[in-house]
């Protein structure tokens, strides 16, 4: 705790957050200083939490070979990631489920981040994924997702539809496994194998701080949800709007995730927390998108 509170980047996520949740009230009526409040005590009580559910998890160790090198290689990459898709978004991204899922998202954030990282000599045993502590890491996934699950359940749209629902046993399990993978495939993975093991292991090590890594890292994950603020919302191509959400939402699922890779150095929990959230929290825009029933 006390190197939390020593740490310069903490505090300019409290400020970027902050002045995020302001300007959404102050200019859009969309936020209040309760609920900044209330975010920001529940964040503490499930990054206390996941301290619990991860306490005897044995992390593998998550070699980088050139940490400074390889953090501005992909952090300039990222960065043209975000002025492709800003630029393209509407009139290429957005038209078809195979531009924005399959080549913005996994052909871009997964693909060739690993045939980069492949050429440098890197195998799974780097990724995270690793057999290695799979048991106990597997443990804390599920236990995480059941908690993040029950109270997206009663706190989120998608969770009061689901709850709302009248419908038998079978169709309900089969709409939370088509949710549970289209979260999977639409965000869980490309967007924890880039942000988490690509961009939060190495500036952790560049910076020489797990901590200055996490702060830093939720600062570029909220930024990547620009394009979808800026240009899916109410509030299209409006870039106060969208950045301010981005910096609200992303701070919050950022941190929260990026705590667990912090603690597992294992893809499978923030994956499957992250899948978890998305399915429940979205689950009716998925099944009507979907066409489940």
């Amino acid at each position: 705790m006390r190197l939390l509170f020593k740490n310069g980047y903490f505090y300019l996520l409290l400020v970027v957050f902050g002045g995020s949740s302001w300007v959404l009230d102050h200019y859009y009526k969309k936020a209040s200083l309760s609920n900044t409040i209330a975010m920001s005590v529940f964040m503490i009580i499930m990054i206390s939490c996941l301290f619990l559910f991860t306490w005897k998890v044995k992390t593998p160790v998550i070699s980088v070979k050139e940490p400074m090198r390889e953090t501005v290689l992909f952090l300039v990459y990222f960065a043209v990631w975000l002025i492709v898709n800003l630029a393209f978004w509407e009139v290429f991204f957005n038209k078809h489920i195979f531009f924005s899922n399959g080549v913005s998202f996994w052909v871009m954030l997964v693909v060739i981040p690993w045939l980069m990282l492949r050429r440098r000599g890197y195998g799974l045993s780097d990724v995270g994924l690793t057999t290695s502590s799979l048991l106990g890491n597997l443990r804390a996934a599920i236990l995480s997702g059941a908690c993040f699950g029950g109270i997206m359940l009663f706190t989120t749209p998608g969770g009061k539809y689901l709850l709302g629902l009248k419908t038998s046993a079978g169709e309900l399990t089969g709409g939370l496994i088509t949710s549970l993978v289209i979260a999977f495939l639409f965000a869980g993975f490309h967007e924890e194998f880039f942000f988490r093991f690509i961009l939060q292991s190495r500036l952790s090590q560049a910076l020489n701080s797990k901590i200055s890594g996490l702060m830093v890292t939720t600062l570029i994950f909220s930024i990547y949800h620009l394009p979808f603020r800026l240009f899916d919302t109410s509030y299209s191509g409006d870039f106060v709007h969208a950045l301010a959400v981005c910096f609200t939402e992303g701070v919050f699922g950022g941190l929260i995730l990026g705590f667990l890779w912090m603690r597992t150095n294992h893809l499978i929990a923030p994956v499957f927390v992250h899948s978890v959230i998305d399915a429940i929290s979205g689950y009716q825009a998925i099944i009507e998108k979907y066409h489940f029933w």
